[in-house]
Order: structure tokens, then C-alpha cells, then sequence
């Protein structure tokens, strides 16, 4: 099923599409949404973890005021990466979510989500790049 956004940006076609056209659909429809979900940071950061999120937090956490090491860095984004997808995407479930630096370089983070779609239980695999702050953006 494709996103309410989705819908709206780009109606369906009249005949409707093969089983296989669906899928298709949508799991591009949730990879742009975890693309725009984690590409957005939250209007009020840093409240969402001390009440129910709704959508004026829609997005991550501000990772300028993450952890002061870069280990701690790249947790609390991941943390925050799971917490997002689990509030934002009711169409994944059993969701795992891990963060791999690009090279080593500590601005560049690879976040990989591995889960399961709830309607057919396809798994699925995406692989969203995340810039993270350097120490001389935090100051």
C-alpha cells in the first residue's frame, strides 16, 4: 500500500496492478519514506524520549547533541534511527537496525534496517546514509 503522500503526488493508474507491481510499489514507497523520515530532524528535539512521540516530532532527534564519543554518537543515532521507524512506519515490523561508519570516516554514517513488511512478510534491507556532526559543527 503506498503512503497517503504517495498517493497524492503520483495517482494510480485506472487498471489495477499485478501482485507483483504492489510489492514493487510498495517497498519503494517505504524506502522513501525512511528516506524522508531520516533525513528529517525532529521540531522539538531531544523531548522525544521523555513522552509519545506525534508528529510534530516527526524525524531524528538533532545528532548534533549526541553522546560525547563517537561509539556513544553512533548508538544514540541508531537508537533514535529504531524509535523513529517504529513510531513513523507502522508497515515494518521486526525491525533491526545497525550503524556502520563509511571508511571510518566519523561524519559518515551508514545506518542498515532490516525488517519484515507486516501486510506479506516480505523482509526487506535498505541501506540509508546519515551525515553525522564533527566535533567542530557541535561547538
Amino acid at each position: 500500500m503506498r503512503s497517503l503522500f504517495d498517493r497524492i503526488a503520483k495517482p494510480a493508474a485506472q487498471s489495477l496492478p499485478l501482485p507483483d507491481q504492489v510489492l514493487c510499489d510498495e517497498l519503494a514507497s517505504v524506502e522513501a519514506e525512511l528516506n524522508r523520515l531520516l533525513n528529517t530532524r525532529s521540531y522539538i528535539a531531544g523531548t522525544t524520549r521523555r513522552r509519545s512521540r506525534t508528529v510534530v516530532d516527526y524525524g531524528l532527534d538533532s545528532i548534533v547533541n549526541a553522546g560525547s564519543t563517537l561509539n556513544s554518537r553512533v548508538s544514540e543515532v541508531v537508537e533514535g534511527v529504531k524509535s523513529a521507524i517504529d513510531t513513523y512506519e507502522p508497515r515494518l515490523e521486526n525491525i533491526l537496525v545497525r550503524g556502520v561508519l563509511q571508511d571510518g570516516d566519523p561524519t559518515k554514517l551508514l545506518v542498515n534496517v532490516k525488517a519484515r513488511l507486516r501486510q506479506s512478510q516480505t523482509p526487506i534491507h535498505f541501506q540509508i546514509p546519515i551525515a553525522m556532526p564533527t566535533k567542530h559543527a557541535m561547538t
